[in-house]
C-alpha cells in the first residue's frame, strides 16, 4: 500500500518552488507514494498540480506574515480534517511559512515533517531552531543552505543534501526562432536574456543598467526579460521600465512578462544573464545550463556550486552592471567561447541536477523517515 504524502503550498502564483513541486509530483512512484496538495486558491497552479496526478485542497494559508507570523486557529483545524481526512502518513513542506502550519499540525497529529529549505535564511534563528526540533528530517539544496543551520541545536542529524533537480531530459537544446518571431526580434540579433520573478532579490535592475553599456559596444544586441511579480501593487516591474525609458535603448529591451513556455524564451537567448542578489540553488541556472546557454551570473548563494568560474560560465559580483556588461561584451565577441560555456554547462546539468535522481533520493528519505 502507498504511503501518503501532503505537501502544503503557501504561494498562489508559478515561482521556482512551484515548478519544482509540480516536477516532483509527475515523478513520484505512484506504487510507493500518493500525493495531496493544499494550494491557497483555485487557478493555474492548481490545475497543474491536479494534471500531474495529486489530488488538490483548498486551505489559504497567506495570512502568516513575515514579520508576525502566526497560525490561525481555524486553518489549522481544516489543515488537521485534510490530513484525517486523506490519512496522511507524511508532510512535506516547502517553505518556512508552509512549516508554521505543518509542525503544530504534524505533532498534534503525530504525522512526520520533512522540511525542504531551499533558501538561506527566512524569519530568523528562531524559527531555525523550532523547525529543526520538530522536523523529522531538514533537506537542503546547497552546502550554501545548509550552513543556516550551522549553529542551530540537533539541526545536523537531521540534514540531508538534495541538490535541485531539473528533466534535462525534456530540457534540451532547441531553436528559439518561433519565440523571436513572436516578440518582434529581428532576425540576426544577438539576444541577451534574463528570466525570473521581477523582485529586488533578483537583481533585475543591474541587468537593465548593463544593457546600455553592452548595446554601445555591441551594435547587434537586443534584451529580453521574462517573468513578472505576483504582487499586482509591486512597482518594482515599473522602476525596471523607468530605467530602460531611461537609458535611451528602450527599443532593444523586450519585456515579455509571465511565460508558461519558458524553456522556450530562453532558447531564443544567446547569452543568459542571472543577476540575483540572493539565491539557494536557483532552477534558472540549472534550466539554463540543460539549454547549454553560455551564462553570466552573479556569485551569490549556491550559484558557485553550480557554476565554476570560466569553465562552465561566468562569475559576477553582486550589484555591479558593468561587470556584467564587461562579461557579456566578452561573450558576444567569442561565439567559440559561448560554445565551449554552453556545452559544458550542459555536461554539469545531466551530471548533478538531473531530476530522476533528484526524485529517488527524496523518495528514498521519505522511506527512512516513514521505516
Amino acid at each position: 500500500m502507498a504511503y501518503r504524502i501532503l505537501f502544503i503550498e503557501h504561494m498562489a502564483g508559478i515561482g521556482g518552488g512551484q515548478v519544482y513541486l509540480i516536477e516532483l509530483l509527475k515523478k513520484l512512484d505512484r506504487a510507493r507514494f500518493e500525493p495531496v496538495v493544499t494550494l491557497v486558491s483555485p487557478g493555474e497552479l492548481r490545475d497543474r498540480v491536479a494534471a500531474a496526478g495529486a489530488k488538490t485542497e483548498i486551505l489559504d494559508i497567506r495570512r502568516i506574515r513575515h514579520r508576525h507570523p502566526g497560525v490561525a486557529l481555524g486553518s489549522l483545524v481544516r489543515l488537521l480534517k485534510v490530513i484525517r481526512k486523506h490519512h496522511i502518513d507524511l508532510i512535506h513542506v516547502n517553505s518556512q511559512k508552509a512549516l508554521l502550519f505543518a509542525l503544530p499540525a504534524g505533532l498534534i497529529s503525530r504525522t512526520p515533517v520533512v522540511w525542504h529549505c531551499h533558501v538561506d535564511r527566512d524569519f530568523g534563528k528562531v524559527y531555525d531552531v523550532i523547525g529543526s526540533l520538530f522536523s523529522s528530517v531538514i533537506v537542503t539544496n546547497s552546502n550554501y543552505v545548509s550552513g543556516r543551520f550551522d549553529r542551530v541545536p540537533l539541526a545536523g542529524r537531521k540534514l540531508r543534501l538534495v541538490h535541485n533537480g531539473i528533466d534535462t531530459a525534456n530540457i534540451r537544446p532547441r531553436d528559439g526562432c518561433r519565440i523571436r518571431k513572436e516578440l518582434g526580434i529581428p532576425e540576426g540579433r544577438l539576444v541577451v536574456g534574463t528570466f525570473g520573478r521581477l523582485q529586488e532579490e533578483k537583481g533585475m535592475r543591474y541587468f537593465v543598467e548593463a544593457a546600455p553599456l553592452v548595446a554601445a559596444r555591441v551594435p547587434e544586441a537586443d534584451f529580453l526579460i521574462v517573468g513578472g511579480t505576483f504582487d499586482p501593487g509591486d512597482t518594482y516591474q515599473d522602476c525596471l521600465r523607468s530605467m530602460a525609458e531611461a537609458s535611451g535603448i528602450s527599443s532593444r529591451i523586450t519585456f515579455a512578462g509571465f511565460r508558461s513556455d519558458i524553456i522556450d524564451c530562453v532558447a531564443a537567448m544567446d547569452i543568459v544573464v542571472i543577476p540575483s542578489l540572493r539565491e539557494g540553488l536557483p532552477l534558472a541556472v540549472a534550466e539554463a545550463m540543460a539549454l547549454e546557454k553560455p551564462i553570466v551570473a552573479t556569485s551569490v548563494g549556491g550559484i558557485p556550486e553550480m557554476i565554476e568560474d570560466g569553465k562552465n560560465g561566468l562569475l559576477v559580483r553582486p550589484r555591479d552592471g558593468r561587470m556584467i556588461a564587461d562579461q557579456v561584451v566578452k561573450l558576444a565577441g567569442d561565439p567559440a567561447l559561448r560554445s565551449e560555456l554552453g556545452k559544458a554547462a550542459r555536461v554539469v546539468a545531466k551530471a548533478k541536477f538531473d531530476l530522476d535522481v533528484h526524485v529517488e533520493k527524496i523518495q528514498s528519505i521519505y522511506e527512512e523517515v516513514l521505516g
